[in-house]
């Protein structure tokens, strides 16, 4: 536009108006896209979900927000798992544990059929009640708490030789995802 000898428009900038409304109005839906996704966030971190209490001895109310690295959760039957988790132990209906639980992702990768994962083998016999949790704790606490924040691929705990066991993807839930039945 600036050079005479090429311009139909005689150095007079005519793009400068369309350009700036085009970045303005981009401007307002990138703000009002943050507010959405703002208040979306702050939906789902006000959902409750079940958080193991060491002092009390059970599991207490609580809201996503106030979940922490290590804390020891309780999901039930459809419910939406509040963070990224390593499974310490799954209620069956059998005398013999194994430990399975199905989960749904497809808030992850909709994907709508149910996918297995396993609760640490460590772990799995050591839990049967609320109250086995704080036994658990009290031999393995480094364990159970690295294993709660192991979320992402294969690594060793450190821990005592009992609670000794690598975290892979078969033993972890991921945020969002939903516990089937």
């Amino acid at each position: 536009m600036q050079i005479p000898l090429i311009t139909n428009t005689y150095g007079i900038p005519t793009v400068m108006m369309p350009l700036s409304f085009v970045i303005v109005v981009d401007a307002i839906f990138a703000a009002l896209e943050d507010l959405a996704r703002h208040k979306a966030d702050d939906q789902a971190n006000a959902s409750t979900t079940l958080k193991y209490d060491d002092r009390a001895g059970s599991f207490e109310t609580t809201t996503w927000s106030d979940i922490n690295v290590g804390d020891v959760i309780k999901v039930l039957n459809r419910e939406v798992i509040p963070a990224d988790v390593v499974i310490l132990a799954v209620k069956e209906k059998t005398e013999i544990a194994e430990g399975r639980a199905y989960v749904e992702t497809k808030s992850l990768d909709g994907e709508t059929n149910l996918k297995m994962r396993r609760a640490l083998k460590t772990t799995l016999n050591d839990i049967k009640t609320d109250s086995d949790i704080a036994k658990v704790r009290e031999g393995g606490d480094k364990a159970t708490r690295e294993a709660t924040s192991e979320a992402t691929g294969e690594g060793w705990s450190e821990a005592t030789a009992a609670y000794h066991q690598p975290q892979i993807i078969n033993n972890l839930l991921n945020l969002a995802s939903l516990l089937a039945p």
